[in-house]
């Protein structure tokens, strides 16, 4: 009988084969009989977080199943949008919606006039999109504007957060809850109605511009318009044109309207103490009325955004 002569292809499979065999050990006895890898090696080793809560906001995580970074906006995680690239970020979420890069509502890179990047929440639906976060209030005595840009304001989602709009050219606010996708809020026009401008308007511009100083004024500030789910079935008010306040207090630190002068309770009440007792449309607890009230809706608990366009 001729000796059995292994070929070198086959020799070479069979080594390769059980090179591989030797080399393959269990997630568990990996973890228990080797020593620690590093996270980039086995990321798999590393629980994926799953609970989403205040204390975590800003914290990230990659989702296996997705494929898709994520970070935790205090209630839910949800995806990082792809802008970390200096040569795209835009400014502000506006300039991201007019040049066709907006992919929804969430979190983007924006790139400061200096060139540094921060994260920023946008709103990509209400009244057209390209909203940019810059304040948050959630606690109904807190003072919520600030005269310096502070690049963490951009995505406070559910914290206290004073801020200020860091961008000159910017035309509209919007103040709406976070919790509702924006159903009551308030829309608030720089420039409109045409041949509007007053001491108070022109103070208020001043009070959220970032470097800009303003000062107490109470006055006639005119440039809104809401929509409100408990009246006038969500529609816009008014339907034409916009509205006159005609008693608008505004300090450094915080504005909101007054009732002194036979104002309607369905604008901007953001004073820093509750217990207002105007009428509204619906509040969710006596202390949030006059400090945390959105187009006549008042929530206590619920942050309160200010964005910019």
């Amino acid at each position: 009988m001729r000796p059995f002569k292994m070929r070198p292809v086959v020799l070479l499979a069979t080594v390769v084969l059980v090179s591989l065999v030797n080399s393959w050990v269990p997630v568990s006895a990996a973890s228990s009989n080797t020593a620690p890898r590093s996270r980039r090696e086995v990321p798999f080793l590393r629980p994926m977080p799953s609970t989403c809560t205040t204390s975590q906001q800003g914290d990230m995580r990659y989702n296996i199943q997705r494929g898709e970074t994520e970070y935790c906006s205090g209630r839910m995680w949800r995806n990082v949008h792809p802008r970390t690239d200096l040569h795209v970020a835009e400014k502000s979420c506006y300039d991201i919606l007019l040049k066709g890069k907006s992919i929804g509502d969430g979190l983007y890179t924006l790139a400061t006039d200096s060139g540094e990047l921060y994260q920023a929440h946008c709103d990509m639906t209400l009244d057209g999109g390209g909203w940019t976060l810059f304040a948050t209030k959630v606690t109904h005595t807190f003072p919520f504007i600030a005269n310096r840009f502070n690049p963490q304001a951009a995505s406070a989602l559910h914290h206290d957060f004073a801020g200020c709009i860091p961008s000159l050219k910017w035309r509209q606010i919007l103040f709406r809850f976070g919790h509702d996708e924006g159903t009551s809020r308030v829309v608030y026009s720089r420039y409109l109605p045409v041949g509007s401008e007053t001491d108070a308007k022109s103070n208020f511009n001043k009070v959220v511009q970032c470097g800009k100083t303003g000062i107490e004024l109470k006055g006639v500030v005119s440039g809104f318009y809401s929509h409100s789910p408990h009246h006038g079935n969500g529609e816009r008010n008014p339907k034409y044109n916009f509205y006159a306040i005609t008693g608008f207090h505004v300090m450094p630190t915080f504005f909101s309207e007054t009732h002194q002068y036979g104002d309607a309770n369905e604008w901007v009440d953001l004073w820093i103490a509750g217990g207002n007792a105007g009428q509204y449309y619906y509040a969710n607890d006596s202390a949030a009325a006059g400090s945390k009230c959105i187009a006549g809706t008042c929530y206590l608990n619920e942050p309160i955004w200010l964005m910019y366009r």
